[in-house]
């Protein structure tokens, strides 16, 4: 029998900034245990109160971290891209959730058994110290949040979604209908179709259904609020890249997951 030597895994399969910044000898190690798998608009990665399977590495599209309050109000608490990774939690240990992960937009995501994820933070120092900084670049992110409804304008916050959806997907287009974006910035239809419509005669974005285009992102960059402008501007702390490189930790960690420890409902996709 003849001895063949494992073929080094190639870097180009994967788009996950995460997953690229790992050492080379660490990023071989994961990625004999990743699964790439297309991933479809409404489709429900994992739900409130149940236990996470897996976890996703994001290569493309755009997902969402979604949870009901006790009063019954559905909360977007953020989405995450290539950037980032839906179900993290898990490699922590923490395999029970109270929130709820939903494709937005469609793409395509590394997934990696829950139980696996837990190994691989044990013993990878590189990847265990990316993931703890990108956790940590969350929760400065997440804070904002919760702040950004009370303090600004339906138009800074629709601004704000379309400039991190864009940053998420790298696409100036999306797939966002009315329904979905007033269920996003907790407004109603009629205000959102207005706000849509006065930026498509502005001439900042093109809408048609079902489909928005971002067309001048400086002037939505001006008229975003300033917490779009807070997470573009988070310090540069390096992160590990391949055996030599340092990248910016604000290239790796833009998206943005919060669990709500009062919540206890599941949430459907629209």
């Amino acid at each position: 029998m003849l001895n063949r030597a494992r073929v080094p895994a190639p870097r180009s399969r994967v788009k996950n900034q995460i997953l690229l910044a790992l050492p080379e000898h660490e990023f071989q190690n994961i990625f004999r245990h990743l699964e790439l798998v297309e991933l479809r608009q409404g489709q429900v990665l994992y739900n409130a109160d149940n236990w996470i399977d897996y976890a996703y590495f994001m290569n493309s599209g755009m997902t969402s971290s979604v949870s009901v309050t006790v009063e019954g109000e559905t909360v977007e608490d953020g989405t995450v891209g290539h950037e980032g990774l839906m179900g993290g939690p898990a490699a922590l240990g923490e395999d029970q959730i109270f929130c709820s992960g939903i494709v937005q937009i469609p793409g395509s995501a590394m997934r990696i058994g829950a139980q696996v994820l837990r190994l691989a933070f044990r013993q990878n120092p590189g990847f265990s110290q990316l993931m703890l900084d990108y956790m940590y670049g969350l929760r400065l992110q997440v804070g904002r949040s919760g702040e950004c409804h009370d303090s600004h304008s339906l138009e800074q916050r629709l601004c704000r979604l379309l400039l991190m959806s864009q940053d998420c997907t790298r696409s100036d287009s999306f797939p966002f209908t009315f329904e979905f974006l007033a269920h996003i910035v907790r407004s109603t239809r009629a205000a959102v179709s207005s706000a849509i419509d006065d930026l498509h005669e502005a001439g900042f974005i093109y809408r048609r259904r079902a489909c928005i285009r971002i067309v001048d992102r400086k002037e939505l960059e001006r008229k975003a609020c300033k917490c779009f402008r807070k997470s573009a501007d988070k310090p540069d702390r390096p992160v590990l890249l391949g055996e030599a490189d340092t990248v910016p930790l604000h290239q790796v960690a833009s998206g943005a997951v919060r669990n709500h420890p009062h919540s206890r409902s599941h949430i459907m996709p629209n």
